[in-house]
């Protein structure tokens, strides 16, 4: 994974629109008009990486394991809630222990798959789990075990306001028109 900074993105898609300036000795280039091309780019880049952290092959991503630093509780019904932090922009993965694979993640509260997680006879345990995903909110289907917790929940973190963490191999989806 690479760090980039704000200037160091604006820098590469400026070489990838071909709007840098050309070289001239002694020439001076100006132009009056209006248009801001550095925070026009500035809001594509933050459009392309939000859409690439919500949407991108996650090997291109820097996942990490949150599940040391959240909390879980478990409900009366076996199933557990749990809060995300503000920072994360995406669940990639989440096992309890007990599970015997990670969860099938469903964000579509009125999918079939949301909707049986209601009844006791086909929700999810340890062979079929899930997690419901409704924003900062997750439930997860069923607890196994008298002290159930959370083996580990990968997720995608929004980084600090202009920086950039990604595989320098996602710079190659940069449009190359504005």
């Amino acid at each position: 994974m690479e760090t980039l900074n704000l200037e160091e993105m604006t820098s590469i898609w400026r070489l990838r629109l071909h709007l840098l300036p050309q070289s001239t000795n002694s020439a001076i280039i100006s132009s009056a008009s209006g248009i801001n091309i550095d925070e026009l780019i500035h809001c594509r880049i933050d459009d392309w990486y939000f859409n690439l952290i919500d949407n991108g092959p996650t090997a291109w991503l820097p996942v990490v394991d949150i599940s040391a630093k959240i909390m879980a509780k478990v409900n009366d019904d076996h199933s557990v809630t749990v809060t995300l932090p503000d920072n994360c922009r995406r669940v990639v993965s989440v096992k309890m222990i007990g599970w015997k694979r990670n969860a099938s993640i469903i964000t579509d509260l009125d999918s079939p798959e949301a909707i049986i997680q209601s009844s006791d006879y086909v929700k999810g345990g340890a062979y079929q789990p899930v997690a419901l995903l409704q924003g900062k909110s997750m439930m997860l289907y069923s607890a196994v075990g008298e002290n159930p917790r959370i083996e580990n929940l990968l997720c995608v973190l929004e980084p600090q306001p202009g920086t950039y963490i990604l595989d320098r191999a996602a710079l190659a989806t940069i449009p190359t028109e504005i």
